[in-house]
């Protein structure tokens, strides 16, 4: 008996030609919610700025919020202390500026005064020249109606009082936003492992999870280490040469390095005042010198010998990042650009086909 020959699947019908004016259109929205949700970020800074800074804050102190709940302490004592913590850290930091930059204030009619005559009496070949000569010099070129710089002091008062209440409230929400996110830190990696579709893409945004809080403890830990040394370097360099403050501008000079690039230029521009101000002749340079002195040894042979070659991102994307963040979120943003830098490089190595790694084993390298 002959056998009926099986019959073959009919082919799958060809998928319709894609409409390239449908693709771009698909392309503008995506941009066009983009820029709609970068804009809505830049316009309520005072409320994502200190929110982002303590979800960073949060990552740097989760391994020492575990290790705390290891002695069965419960997550929200453990965040609490870790917001006591830093709320020590900000109060030391603002103490130590509140009397040097007060006095610094009363200071600048004089400071001014002062950077006019140096500027007035300098002279490119070398030598000074008569101050009073030059400055008659300067009038007869400049129009009848010059501009004059004066200090106010009423203004600046007024403009700190109102300013006084976004920074209070700023800091309420980056301390409350610590102790929430450390305090339940568990809990949202949970709720957004939960979200995912099937097992594999448990595990991998597990790993990505993991690996982005592994990095941002990593990095700004060592890179808190790192700029204290460094301002401890910058203070004894100044305070060798006879720099007024040098532990002031020691500790200015840490705050600046957790802003690549940036930070430094304003501390070189800064000291060059200070060099203008204080000394004489070529010793001008001396405070801009010590300070790059130290920096450039921080950034040739500490930092990489610390983070080391796995935690290298590309100078270019640093310095879009750091520039983008100063756009949005000020000087907030130029401090949180490295760390969301790392959690856009955590996602995107995630795609990357490698050997199965799991978070668990993530987060035991970290406590090693």
């Amino acid at each position: 008996m002959r056998r009926p020959t099986p019959r073959r699947p009919a082919p799958p019908p060809a998928a319709p030609p894609r409409d390239p004016l449908s693709t771009g259109a698909r392309w503008g929205m995506v941009a066009t919610g983009g820029v709609a949700a970068f804009a809505a970020l830049h316009a309520a800074s005072m409320i994502f700025a200190p929110l982002t800074l303590s979800v960073v804050i949060g990552l740097m102190f989760a391994p020492a919020a575990r290790r705390i709940e290891a002695f069965k302490v419960p997550p929200a004592l453990s965040a609490l202390v870790i917001v006591i913590f830093t709320g020590a850290l900000m109060a030391a930091f603002v103490s130590a500026f509140a009397w040097p930059i007060s006095v610094w204030f009363d200071r600048l009619p004089d400071i001014w005064n002062e950077l006019q005559t140096d500027l007035l009496s300098w002279k490119p070949g070398g030598g000074g020249a008569d101050p009073a000569g030059l400055r008659d010099e300067f009038r007869g070129a400049a129009p009848e109606s010059s501009m004059s710089v004066t200090v106010d002091g009423g203004k600046a008062v007024e403009s700190a009082v109102l300013l006084a209440p976004a920074v209070l409230s700023q800091m309420i929400v980056f301390l409350a936003g610590v102790y929430f996110f450390v305090a339940t830190r568990e809990r949202l990696r949970a709720g957004i492992v939960g979200l995912c579709a099937n097992s594999g893409q448990c595990r991998r945004v597990d790993r990505v999870i993991a690996t982005v809080e592994a990095d941002v403890s990593r990095y700004m830990i060592a890179v808190s280490g790192i700029n204290l040394a460094m301002g401890a370097a910058v203070a004894a360099a100044l305070w060798a040469i006879g720099a007024p403050e040098p532990w002031m501008w020691g500790v200015l000079a840490a705050i600046m390095n957790f802003i690549p690039y940036v930070g430094t230029a304003v501390m070189v521009s800064l000291l060059l005042g200070v060099g203008m101000i204080h000394f004489e002749g070529w010793q001008i340079l001396l405070p801009a010198l010590a300070h790059s002195a130290v920096n450039l040894a921080e950034n040739q042979f500490i930092t990489p010998q610390v983070l080391g070659r796995t935690m290298t991102l590309n100078p270019f994307a640093v310095f879009f990042a750091i520039l983008f963040g100063l756009w949005m979120w000020g000087p907030v943003g130029g401090i949180v650009a490295v760390p969301l830098l790392l959690f856009a490089n955590a996602v995107i190595e995630s795609g990357r086909p490698r050997p199965p790694i799991r978070a668990s084993t993530v987060r035991e390298r970290q406590e090693a």
